[in-house]
C-alpha cells in the first residue's frame, strides 16, 4: 500500500520542465506541464515557472520582465502546461516597473498581400 501511496504522489506531483531558452537576442522562454492533470492547480504551476525564470535573471544580475504568457489548462488525456517568455533588464532600467503580461496567441495569422 506504501509503495501504491509514494507512486501516486510522484505522479500527481510531477513535473515536465524545459530548460529556459533564448528566443531573440534578449528575450527568453520556459514552459512547464505537470503531470498532476486536473489535481494541478495552476497557479502553484504559473508560480513555479515565474520563480524559476526571476531565479535565471536574478543569476545575471538582472530582473526578468514578462512580456507574454500561454496557458494551457488540462482536460482528459491533456496535461496542464504553462509557457512564460520573458526579457531581462538591469534594476535601474524604467520597464522593470508597471509591467504588463500579455496572453500569447495560440494561432496567429500572417496575412500575405
Amino acid at each position: 500500500m506504501r509503495k501504491i501511496l509514494i507512486c501516486m504522489a510522484l505522479i500527481l506531483g510531477g513535473c515536465t520542465t524545459a530548460e529556459i531558452i533564448p528566443i531573440g537576442t534578449n528575450t527568453y522562454m520556459i514552459s512547464q506541464t505537470s503531470a498532476g492533470g486536473m489535481f494541478t492547480a495552476m497557479g502553484t504551476l504559473k508560480a513555479k515557472v515565474i520563480k524559476r525564470a526571476n531565479a535565471f535573471a536574478e543569476s545575471k544580475g538582472k530582473i526578468a520582465i514578462p512580456i507574454a504568457e500561454k496557458e494551457t489548462p488540462s482536460i482528459p488525456g491533456r496535461m496542464p502546461n504553462y509557457e512564460y517568455q520573458f526579457i531581462l533588464v538591469d534594476k535601474d532600467d524604467p520597464r522593470a516597473s508597471n509591467t504588463i503580461l500579455k496572453t500569447a496567441p495560440s494561432t496567429l495569422i500572417i496575412e500575405n498581400k
